[in-house]
């Protein structure tokens, strides 16, 4: 097993110790290659972790491996007859609804901020370095397949190479 999965393995881990809720049930996590969701499978929000990219620096001295964990969520988008996915952002039901599904991945975030259990923990022979979200929600997953997806990446650097 490759030291990005021994990584992946163990945020994946941590997430699911960490027992994060929506309405009460305990979010899942999924450990993914790419988070290749259908709507009809998704009976409930869930989690997932994935390897992200890498990145290699030569210097002088001992080479430098960054390794990117995607951590994400993703959810089905609350139906409601009578309205469109277009449409649908201006009911309030359907807006509370994609909230709850925020809150529960400002809670995952949360727990790479100064605050939260994994800020600067190490995993798997590795350093916590920074965590960021590059895109917002998944424009094309939410429209052509009622997929609520939001994805962050969390960076860390192999302690291997120090």
């Amino acid at each position: 097993m490759s030291r990005a999965s021994l990584l992946r393995d163990a945020v994946a881990k941590e997430i699911a110790d960490e027992a994060i809720t929506i309405s009460g049930v305990v979010v899942p996590v999924d450990r993914v290659v790419l988070p290749l969701y259908e709507r009809e499978k998704v009976e409930s929000p869930r989690f997932y972790v994935m390897i992200g990219p890498r990145e290699i620096t030569i210097d002088q001295g001992p080479d430098t491996r960054v390794v990117s964990i995607g951590v994400g969520l993703v959810g089905a988008v609350p139906e409601l007859e009578g309205y469109s996915l277009t449409d649908s952002d201006r009911n309030p039901q359907f807006l509370a609804g994609n909230d709850l599904l925020d809150e529960a991945f400002e809670s995952l975030l949360g727990l790479w901020t100064p605050n939260g259990r994994l800020y600067r923990k190490g995993l798997a022979e590795h350093s916590y370095d920074a965590i960021e979200q590059p895109s917002g929600l998944d424009a094309n997953m939410y429209r052509e397949r009622g997929l609520w997806n939001l994805v962050a990446f969390v960076t860390y650097i192999d302690s291997e190479d120090e």
